[in-house]
């Protein structure tokens, strides 16, 4: 199935579901957009707070 089918197939989901539906639907949109950029953002941070570009440094401790 082309990708674009399934796109048609949502919007005709969307187009029949009832007002209730459409919220539930929007809600988990958006947590699947905040947690894509919160694993962005920590990752980044990841990179740059260890100092090794991400890479674990083993065990420091004297």
């Amino acid at each position: 199935m082309d990708a674009n089918d399934y796109k048609d197939e949502i919007i005709r989901f969307i187009i029949g579901s009832s007002e209730e539906d459409n919220l539930i639907l929007a809600a988990f949109v958006e947590d699947l957009r905040s947690r894509k950029n919160r694993n962005a953002s920590s990752s980044a941070a990841q990179g740059t707070q260890d100092g090794g570009g991400g890479k674990p440094q083993g065990n420091r401790s004297a």
